[in-house]
């Protein structure tokens, strides 16, 4: 992944500790101007509303512990536990969790792609100070949200009935990270397969944003997404393979997202493995080793 610069090692360590203990008292102002994070700031745009592919319906299926959402004639598209419906079950949507490495204390969130609303209940569990706006195109997903738990929207969460790429087209303002989780029968959904798109998700992140798409179905299609995203994030962006999955994510990166190698990192790994009960550790590890490896295609 290509940096603008390195920092020299220890660079902000102390800084960071002011951080975390500032955004544990709530102080959330004072934690992000030690971090010299911008504040993220949206106008929303109207939903336009699309339609989606006819033959690509979405059904639901109950097992003794878990309800499933499945798509006709295709793989497990969500999991939830009947006990636990914040829980995030499905090993890539658990490594998604990796933006926070890079805005442990995010104030705006959008999702592409709502599904059962896994990572958006995760988020609107335990990020109590975070809003969260998921987009999807599927008015049928949508009406299953009381089936999967999905709270109603409120001051945190809002739920947009619209195509994800028209829906950045028209948002004005910043989020702090940007999380896609949208495909077809064949992988990622073809109006977010455009170089366009990535452009517009880069013009939509703060200086310290990060984008994190799940590149699931035909391996083939991912060098076109790579070579994309690289185009429009200058170079800083990576592919991270999720163990025991056929899932890798694409990371893109603003350029002043703080430094993989940088003990603030490390820090930070820490903090949000005890807060979250997540495996900081090994997504930081993963990320690193998939940086040093450089293309993995």
């Amino acid at each position: 992944m290509k940096r603008d610069s390195k920092p020299a090692a220890g660079e902000g360590v102390f800084r960071e500790y002011l951080a975390l203990l500032a955004q544990q008292l709530r102080a959330r102002a004072l934690a992000r101007r030690l971090r010299g994070v911008a504040a993220s700031a949206q106008s929303l745009p109207p939903a336009s509303r699309p339609a989606p592919a006819a033959d690509f319906q979405p059904g639901i299926v109950d097992t003794t512990t878990e309800r499933l959402l499945q798509f006709s004639g295709h793989a497990l598209q969500s999991r939830m536990r009947l006990d636990d419906p914040a829980a995030l079950l499905v090993p890539y949507t658990r490594q998604m969790m990796s933006f926070l490495l890079f805005t442990p204390d995010p104030t705006e969130v959008l999702m592409i792609g709502l599904g059962g609303g896994s990572m958006a209940k995760f988020c609107h569990h335990h990020l109590s100070r975070t809003r969260v706006i998921v987009v999807e195109i599927d008015a049928q997903v949508i009406a299953m949200r009381d089936a999967f738990q999905i709270p109603a929207d409120d001051a945190r969460l809002r739920v947009v009935h619209d195509d994800g790429a028209l829906y950045l087209q028209q948002l004005g303002g910043t989020v702090d990270t940007v999380l896609i989780d949208a495909f077809d029968a064949q992988g990622v959904s073809p109006t977010l397969s455009n170089a366009g798109f990535y452009s517009e998700v880069r013009r939509c992140l703060t200086p310290q944003g990060t984008m994190i798409m799940n590149l699931h179905g035909d391996p083939a299609r991912h060098p076109a997404h790579v070579e994309q995203a690289r185009e429009a994030f200058d170079g800083r962006v990576m592919l991270v393979p999720v163990t025991g999955s056929d899932n890798v994510l694409l990371c893109g990166f603003a350029p002043q997202t703080t430094a993989l190698e940088s003990r603030r990192m490390d820090m930070r790994s820490a903090y949000l493995q005890s807060a979250l009960r997540l495996n900081f550790s090994v997504y930081l590890r993963r990320m690193r080793d998939a940086d040093a490896a450089g293309d993995l295609i």
